[in-house]
């Protein structure tokens, strides 16, 4: 095992095993409806990158995730996540090329679990609709695997799932949350994933995986963290993993949060000290919206 697969793994399992903080830990109304006690959640992020794609060659790529969904008061819900991508590629004596792509549509259902006042566990199963599709034709599936490349990196690899090409994705979310203290919270994510090949491609298995370290001190939130991508495919080059660095700042208003991220993909085949034409980084205006039972 890499030094950079443990280094993840001894932290997720590290925020998935620590201790539960004390109840009066947690902060009024708030965090609690953040936390607990919301009905509703809606996530907007939208982001961007650029950069050469070739010899004489640049491209520019704006990507948008939306994601949502309702939780009933026995815990169980309802989530649903969708995202398109429009990108530009400009070449040397050729005529600019782009175009606007759908991401894959997911819906699943999902069940919270709160173990101790501060320590809370998610699991989910998500099932995709295959919209992410290449259109035919040689330069047209390159500028379209191009785009969904370029969607997956700006985002930091946190939900690959929706630009997977060609696949129905079947995705198992756990999610864990433990609150450390009043101002510190470390969240952990593993999604194993089998995507169900519709075209020549074959189907494969994959594994997106993530630690985030958030700090709240009164209405600022600022958060850290890594996401690791692993698909039995390569993504290039015989590569079959990413591991990608997350940092973000931004406001909370009320049980809202608005967030300016930026992410860098670490090594290869995407990562900034790899030299060639990729897309290595993202910059993304984050809503995170949460909002309470009545």
């Amino acid at each position: 095992m890499s030094p950079r697969r443990w280094s993840l793994g001894v932290a997720l399992a590290l925020s998935a095993l620590a201790p539960a903080a004390r109840a009066d830990d947690l902060p009024a109304d708030a965090r609690a409806t953040r936390e607990r006690g919301y009905a509703a959640r809606a996530r907007v992020d939208v982001a961007v990158t650029a950069g050469p794609s070739g010899e004489g060659v640049s491209s520019f790529a704006a990507a948008t995730r939306l994601s949502g969904g309702y939780r009933f008061s026995g815990g169980f819900g309802l989530t649903a996540a969708l995202g398109f991508v429009g990108n530009a590629v400009s070449a040397e004596g050729q005529a600019d090329r782009g175009g606007v792509r759908f991401g894959n549509a997911l819906l699943g259902v999902d069940r919270a679990l709160w173990l101790a006042p501060a320590f809370n566990l998610r699991a989910g199963l998500r099932v995709g609709a295959p919209l992410a599709v290449f259109p035919g034709g040689i330069a047209e599936n390159r500028l379209a695997e191009l785009s969904f490349t370029q969607a997956a990196v700006a985002l930091g690899y946190r939900d690959p799932f929706v630009w997977e090409p060609n696949a129905v994705p079947i995705v198992l979310d756990l999610e864990g949350a433990w609150r450390a203290s009043r101002h510190l919270t470390v969240e952990a994510r593993v999604a194993p994933a089998l995507l169900v090949s519709v075209n020549q491609r074959p189907t494969r298995l994959a594994l997106a995986a993530g630690a985030d370290a958030v700090l709240t001190v009164g209405p600022f939130v600022g958060h850290a963290g890594l996401s690791y991508f692993l698909r039995t495919l390569a993504l290039e080059n015989e590569h079959l993993d990413q591991l990608s660095a997350g940092l973000g700042a931004g406001v909370s208003i009320g049980a809202q949060r608005i967030l300016l991220d930026a992410t860098v993909a670490l090594d290869a085949p995407y990562g900034i000290a790899v030299s060639g034409p990729r897309p290595s980084w993202g910059v993304a205006l984050v809503a995170d919206l949460r909002f309470a039972r009545r």
